[in-house]
């Protein structure tokens, strides 16, 4: 199978609202197209796309956030492809402060440490009434923001 990864300015992508929105749904077990397109609207620096055949198949973002910049969300069928997706944003992050909030998975934990990350903590996950769905197809590998996941 062959991938191809593009990196877009957020303006490039407000098109696939509804291909990212699904792929975040997959991902997170959650509907949230206004997230993503609050994203959209304003606010990434950059996103980037994984594709296969001219099909999305996952995505990361990074925008402006704090001091610096941070990463997410990454949406991906496996540690394989977020890392890529995440190698992609390094060069528009560089000599800028970084973060990236990575939920709970080890390889992608001991690859972002070997590239000189430091860890500080693994985000929990809560939710309020029904209990999202499971994810299916599609891992949630850094979340949006602390209060969205």
């Amino acid at each position: 199978m062959r991938y191809s990864c593009t990196a877009v300015g957020s303006s490039g992508v407000s098109s696939d609202k509804v291909s990212l929105t699904a792929l975040d749904t997959l991902a997170t077990g959650l509907f949230r197209p206004e997230v993503i397109g609050q994203l959209l609207a304003g606010g990434i620096k950059t996103i980037v796309l994984l594709d296969k055949q001219q099909q999305i198949t996952g995505f990361a973002a990074l925008r402006k956030f704090g001091r610096g910049v941070v990463i997410g969300p990454v949406a991906a069928a496996n540690t394989e492809q977020a890392k890529i997706l995440i190698s992609q944003l390094f060069s528009a992050a560089t000599g800028l402060f970084l973060r990236i909030d990575i939920t709970d998975h080890p390889p992608l934990a001991h690859w972002l440490e070997a590239l000189g990350f430091t860890s500080v903590s693994i985000p929990r996950v809560m939710d309020k009434g029904l209990r999202p769905a499971e994810p299916t197809g599609c891992s949630n590998f850094a979340i949006v923001t602390q209060s969205l996941g």
